[in-house]
């Protein structure tokens, strides 16, 4: 099974949205009446025509699987999984 991160987003939750850091077990979702951003940068981070790339999540024994494979054939992990997805898009769109 393949998880795509961004689908937290999609459901309306954020990551680490319940995860607090109090020792107690409880979480600390407050949020302080007023933020200082007069020292901020806009766009600081900001790359024009950058694409995001989710990070895919594999099933451990399929990692593993994958790995060995990809060492077999002395290959990245990167390009057998996407070597392996490619095929597929071709077996789906001859099928119809």
């Amino acid at each position: 099974m393949i998880s795509w991160w961004c689908g937290s987003f999609l459901h309306g939750r954020r990551p680490g949205a319940n995860e607090g850091n109090m020792s107690n077990g409880q979480t600390d979702d407050t949020m302080k009446n007023e933020y200082d951003f007069s020292t901020g940068t806009r766009g600081k981070f900001f790359a024009e025509g950058a694409t995001y790339s989710p990070p895919v999540h594999l099933d451990p024994e399929v990692l593993k699987f994958l790995q060995a494979k990809a060492q077999a054939r002395g290959t990245t992990l990167n390009a057998l999984v996407n070597q392996l997805l490619k095929k597929d898009i071709q077996l789906i769109e001859a099928a119809g």
